[in-house]
């Protein structure tokens, strides 16, 4: 499953997957004891790969699409469609626990033929609206 190098983390990446991790179990009623016992029984390689099916779990109950989470975590669609059946089967409870990512970060289907995508997508044919209008790269996408 695991695409990302462990040995290259930096301390804060491992520091935010163990609380991506060990967050919910704390919800779940784990004390502190309980949460740093869970962090050392696992080796870093289950760390990592345990974190980004949890990232998986909370961007799937967001409402990202397979493609939006393939191409943010740089993970297969086989543990995506796995990840979503232990969500729906085993772990139905899990879902109250675990906080879903902001709306925010859902992924919006492209539209090509807006406005907006147009002028982005052709800057050279659409050069006087952008010099009046703005760069249409800054603006959020349509």
């Amino acid at each position: 499953m695991s695409k990302i190098n462990y040995r290259v983390l930096t301390s804060l990446q491992r520091k935010e997957l163990e609380r991506n991790l060990v967050g919910p179990f704390g919800k779940m009623g784990l004390s502190k004891e309980g949460q740093e016992f869970l962090k050392e029984l696992l080796t870093t390689s289950e760390l990592v790969m345990l974190s980004r099916r949890v990232q998986i779990a909370r961007m799937l109950l967001a409402g990202a699409t397979v493609s939006r989470i393939q191409t943010m975590l740089h993970t297969s669609p086989i543990t995506i469609a796995s990840v979503d059946r232990w969500l729906e089967g085993k772990f139905r409870a899990y879902r109250t626990v675990l906080t879903p990512l902001k709306r925010a970060t859902a992924h919006r289907p492209y539209q090509p033929y807006t406005f907006n995508a147009l002028r982005r997508n052709y800057p050279a044919q659409s050069l006087l609206l952008n010099v009046l209008l703005g760069d249409p790269s800054k603006k959020e996408i349509d």
